[in-house]
């Protein structure tokens, strides 16, 4: 990321921020938060200033409330190199969903596939068989077209109250581990128009933006990579235990993040040998980076 485009991220991240007024934060207060000078603040989000210090970038993400995740990113990208020279990611997005689509139809575990705004770019039934969700639900043409296929409605709107509730005791540490995932993934592209655009009515979920707020104070915040304990009571399966892992490959157009449930349990291994046999691959976003079919 060069400095224009870590000035704008700066910005973005900035205006995150709400003072006591509910207003986004000015220079000036992120400034006194940072305990830095004004002009040296301009200079960065105007993308003037060269030399960034180990101690100048500590001091902004200690203002900002950065995850552990969020303030690796934020040290990558102050590299002043372009992320695509970092990865040396695929030429063409097309070609690295190709690849991603092959790894889903192959694996026989509960998967999906996200971008970095944790659009669903493609899940197998698998996972709305552990999760209980309905094909007809999951594709609710009256949800909000911006936010119908996002990771966040699967987990935080109200229509799936009744998939939170399987999570018993451990949904709280669930949902904070999963916005931290979030926040990580995200952080590179806060300024871009889209995001700025859906994280708005993401935040319209009331509790995702509840665990939002709330990890700017959360003290265990040690969750940096994308693995996740999924323990959850099945009503027509049982108890299923799994942890989540996966594979992520860079794109000029973005990010994909295959995740696969990966048994725990004997129980779990069972379960899922027996529902891999009416598995099939939905493609939720087919000609993904194109977004299109969301607003269709």
């Amino acid at each position: 990321m060069d400095r224009k485009e870590f000035g704008k991220l700066i910005v973005a991240l900035r205006r995150e921020h709400l003072d006591n007024h509910l207003k986004p934060w000015t220079r000036e207060k992120f400034a006194q938060e940072a305990g830095i000078d004004v002009l040296i603040l301009a200079n960065i989000e105007n993308g003037k200033k060269a030399m960034l210090s180990a101690d100048l970038l500590i001091k902004l993400a200690n203002a900002l409330k950065l995850t552990s995740g969020e303030r690796k990113e934020l040290f990558l990208a102050t590299s002043g190199v372009n992320e695509k020279d970092i990865y040396q990611p695929h030429d063409s997005p097309k070609a690295a969903l190709e690849d991603m689509l092959s790894f889903i139809n192959q694996v026989q575990l509960p998967a999906f596939i996200v971008d970095q705004y944790f659009d669903i770019v493609a899940v197998n039934l698998m996972v709305l068989e552990v999760y209980n969700i309905d094909l007809n639900v999951f594709l609710n043409p009256a949800s909000n077209p911006a936010t119908r296929f996002n990771l966040v409605r699967m987990l935080f709107s109200s229509e799936f109250d009744e998939q939170k509730e399987m999570f018993g005791d451990v949904w709280t540490k669930f949902a904070a581990n999963t916005t931290m995932l979030f926040r990580a993934a995200s952080f590179q592209y806060r300024a871009t128009e889209y995001f700025q655009s859906l994280y708005p009515q993401l935040c319209e979920f009331d509790d995702f933006k509840n665990y939002i707020q709330r990890q700017r104070k959360f003290k265990d915040d040690h969750f940096v990579d994308n693995n996740i304990f999924i323990m959850i009571d099945n009503p027509k399966y049982g108890k299923i235990r799994s942890i989540s892992t996966s594979v992520r490959v860079t794109t000029i157009a973005g990010e994909l993040t295959l995740f696969t449930f990966t048994p725990l349990s004997e129980e779990t291994s069972k379960i899922y040998l027996e529902i891999a046999k009416n598995n099939y691959v939905f493609p939720v976003l087919p000609d993904w980076p194109d977004k299109s079919v969301l607003f269709e």
